[in-house]
């Protein structure tokens, strides 16, 4: 007990300062668990996941009733955003993926449970080697997106990746915006809202201080980073939601839109407050990003060590049997 929530309280210390990432989709929601209200479907399904020591109950509610399986092992339903925006089902209504729920960081390895939506029967088990988050998933459920975590201590540093269903093989490729290629954004995923094919992923990033939205193309692999408007001061970034009006998509804050961008493409129409120019050397912005990342890695270590410490006063005697 001691030790869930040492790690809790020092989870919740990260989510509490910005933290930094490579400019993409993604970083550990954490201090989150998964979506705990489910996922829904175009047709008024909502898919929820309850994982237990060993096993996971999962529930397709409609009005019509209510259909649950149990499967082997311990799954969410992801989220991906920090006000709690539920992913892992496709558009087209047939695949449901969930994730492993993530307990540390790193972790080495995750896995995907891959479900029929429609029976909720466990398709594969996709085991992956290594550390990696839930991004997206195609409409057709073919593709699906994950964040691959390449550090053991900076959760800032990390590959978008995607991962073939089918085969459950990774592309060797990073789903990357080819007109940011070495650049390097920070922030937290604010809010998510998705495209009604589901292609589109859409994605607002507070950027401590210089948001953007990160759009990505679940079925043409690509990605693109838009800069939006700079939030008023004073204003609470993470009241900041996104809405889609036809092919109109709205950075909206506070009952304000400051950002309006059109979908097709992806250019930004109206701005209420001019975005600064990301590019520009500014040694003292480049300083601040620099400290803001280092609280989180900091704490990130803390609970390392703590956890050290308190296996090793906890360790059970060896001559005694452990209860379970």
């Amino acid at each position: 007990m001691t030790y869930r929530l040492l790690l809790a309280g020092v989870t919740l210390a990260c989510c509490a300062v910005p933290a930094a990432s490579a400019r993409g989709d993604g970083l550990p929601i954490l201090g989150i668990p998964g979506a705990t209200n489910g996922v829904r479907s175009h047709d008024g399904y909502r898919y929820v996941a309850a994982p237990r020591a060993r096993t996971t109950t999962v529930k397709a509610i409609a009005t019509s009733g209510v259909l649950s399986v149990v499967l082997p092992g311990r799954f969410d339903v992801p989220v991906v955003a920090y006000d709690g925006s539920p992913s892992g089902l496709s558009a087209d209504g047939r695949t449901l993926v969930l994730i492993r729920p993530r307990r540390t960081f790193p972790q080495r390895s995750t896995e995907l449970a891959v479900l029929d939506a429609s029976t909720l029967r466990l398709r594969t088990l996709v085991p992956l080697h290594r550390d990696f988050s839930f991004d997206a998933i195609s409409p057709s459920g073919a593709w699906v997106y994950l964040i691959q975590y390449t550090s053991a201590v900076d959760p800032t540093q990390y590959r978008v990746r995607a991962l073939h269903v089918g085969t459950g093989r990774l592309l060797s490729a990073d789903i990357v915006d080819p007109h940011d290629r070495g650049e390097h954004m920070h922030g937290n995923p604010l809010t998510r809202i998705s495209s009604p094919d589901g292609r589109w992923a859409y994605t607002l990033y507070d950027g401590n201080g210089l948001p953007f939205v990160h759009a990505l193309d679940t079925a043409g692999r690509r990605a693109r980073c838009i800069d939006v408007a700079v939030f008023p001061v004073g204003a609470n970034p993470w009241s900041a939601r996104l809405t889609l009006t036809g092919q109109r998509l709205a950075v909206v804050l506070g009952g304000q839109t400051l950002t309006t961008i059109d979908t097709r493409s992806l250019a930004v129409l109206a701005s209420g407050h001019p975005a600064p120019r990301r590019r520009a050397p500014i040694k003292a912005a480049a300083q601040a990003q620099t400290m803001w990342a280092a609280i989180p890695i900091a704490a990130f270590a803390l609970v390392a060590i703590a956890i050290v410490v308190i296996r090793r006063r906890v360790a059970p005697v060896p001559t005694q049997a452990p209860t379970r």
